[in-house]
């Protein structure tokens, strides 16, 4: 029911255009560009009221690349064929100004999903290296050296079509990056950019199709596009207008219970989970397993301490792939890590540790080619956290004892 009139505005815009398309279709082409661009600078200026407080914020990243969508949007609206603004370009320059438009959009996507809660983004750097890299494709349209996407008479290129499809790869590798980080986004904030990237994909999609830039396809594709453009400056409403608080308070809290390096969950979190879960009357269920990489001192003392981090951050991401969604990986400090198993008694949570460990001294790690071991220890939690910690840093410590590259849970079953 939330969205209800936002439906209604969808619904009756789309009776609206309808009327003025087959009253004039440049009319409705202007008024729906004009729209978007309207939205696109919306979305700018939203995105820039974040960055004030962020800039690593999904959103404030996500709102660099619309400045150039604006721009780009108006240059293919007045270069559209019957506008008679620049009349000595065909209808191959607006098609052009399209493809550059949607790859731009699409990149964006992909880049704020990507790039989001990196503590080294910056709003202004990025907003301009999209604008110059934009404003050099345009310059290249504009001079004929951007490859043909729509040639008269034959309509269009293959390298058109192909460009929506690569346009469609890059905005499905978006939709998965965001169900992937779900948890992390405000839910409308999901909700919408799930519902624009699905239509953006719809709308490209359609406009494979066309043949003819007065078409039916070419109508629909506008229309779906329009669509996922007005979903995201209803995000931008919600981020910046209606709650402008709770996405960077989310940010806030995300920062606060994670590692900075490895993007694992921090100590503070790892205790306050424990805690949760101790109250929980099905412990039985729990393993809380201590991991040391060994003779980590060696690789720091050699190599140094950014090549060492690097390895920190690349066995990171073998935890958090191996993890399943109802486990929680954490770095407890330094070179040892954490990891809460549910649904796994000691015995089991010993054989997931056993594929870790193998898979793990098989690898090669950063640029110097570096191997490294494991050492595990595996205790069942109880309500007596401190003591479940303990146990399992003494199998840890035995583990050290007994020649590094091992694992402990019990005094008598070790490997």
């Amino acid at each position: 029911m939330k969205k209800f009139p936002l439906i209604f505005f969808l619904v009756v815009l789309t009776i609206v255009l309808y009327f003025l398309m087959n009253f004039n279709y440049l009319v409705f082409h202007t008024t729906i560009e004009v729209i978007t661009f309207s939205i696109c600078i919306l979305i700018f200026i939203v995105s820039i009221i974040s960055s004030r407080y962020s800039d690593s914020s999904i959103y404030s990243i996500l709102g660099t690349g619309f400045l150039s969508v604006a721009i780009i949007t108006i240059i293919h609206t007045i270069a559209y064929k019957g506008m008679g603004i620049v009349p000595q370009y065909d209808a191959n320059l607006p098609t052009q100004m399209w493809i550059i438009m949607n790859y731009n959009l699409a990149i964006i996507f992909l880049y704020s999903f990507i790039l989001s809660g990196k503590k080294f983004i910056s709003f202004k750097k990025i907003t301009f290296l999209n604008t110059f890299v934009s404003g050099i494709f345009i310059y290249l349209a504009l001079i004929g050296y951007f490859p043909d996407c729509f040639i008269e008479g034959e309509g269009l290129t293959p390298f058109k079509r192909i460009s929506e499809y690569v346009i469609i790869g890059l905005f499905l590798i978006s939709l998965v990056l965001l169900i992937k980080n779900r948890k992390y986004i405000m839910k409308v904030v999901y909700n919408d950019l799930l519902i624009s990237i699905i239509l953006l994909c719809i709308g490209e999609f359609l406009f494979t199709l066309y043949i003819d830039v007065f078409g039916l396809q070419n109508f629909l594709g506008h229309i779906v596009r329009l669509y996922a453009f007005v979903f995201i400056s209803h995000t931008a409403i919600s981020v910046g207008i209606t709650n402008p608080y709770e996405s960077i308070f989310r940010e806030l809290n995300f920062n606060s219970i994670t590692d900075d390096l490895t993007g694992l969950y921090n100590r503070q979190y790892l205790f306050k989970k424990m805690e949760e879960i101790t109250k929980d009357n099905n412990l039985n269920e729990y393993s809380f397993v201590i991991i040391d990489l060994d003779n980590f001192k060696k690789i720091n003392d050699k190599y140094g301490h950014l090549t060492g981090d690097k390895v920190l951050v690349a066995f990171s991401n073998i935890l958090k792939r191996s993890v399943r969604k109802y486990d929680v990986a954490g770095r407890f400090g330094g070179e040892e890590f954490v990891m809460l198993l549910n649904k796994c008694k000691p015995e089991m949570a010993y054989k997931i540790m056993k594929r870790i460990k193998f898979f793990v001294q098989k690898q090669y790690f950063t640029g110097q080619n570096i191997q490294i071991t494991i050492s595990c220890g595996i205790s069942k939690l109880t309500k007596d956290i401190n003591t479940s910690v303990a146990i399992a840093d003494k199998y840890l410590y035995k583990a050290k004892s007994m020649g590094k590259n091992v694992i402990v849970y019990e005094e008598e079953k070790n490997v």
